[in-house]
């Protein structure tokens, strides 16, 4: 059996069973999940995975490119806003830094 501890990470549990969270992107149906049901957690692993793939980008392209990545036709405001929140706490944590004028992973 796997060992690890479980807790609470804003209003949603949280398992560290592993230190890497998997985003996940539509449904069976092809829908997208509603962004309050989505853990700050998965959306910032996709924001990594999103930078990482494209090398860097400015913030607007990684909140634009990290929606679609989660099935995300369009961004919204409500989309928006915590996507870039995120962004915004990985750039304090150190997670993601400025480099030439980009976002890559730190």
């Amino acid at each position: 059996p796997a060992s690890g501890s479980a807790g609470r990470r804003s209003k949603f549990l949280s398992l560290s069973l592993t230190n890497a969270a998997r985003p996940r992107g539509q449904d069976a149906d092809g829908k997208a999940r509603h962004i309050d049901h989505i853990a700050d957690v998965e959306l910032e692993a996709a924001i990594r995975l999103v930078v990482t793939a494209v090398g860097g980008a400015g913030q607007e392209e990684i909140v634009v490119a990290t929606a679609r990545a989660l099935g995300y036709s369009r961004t919204g405001g409500t989309v928006e806003a915590r996507l870039r929140k995120c962004v915004q706490r990985m750039v304090e944590a150190g997670t993601l830094r400025e480099q030439l004028g980009s976002l890559i992973v730190g």
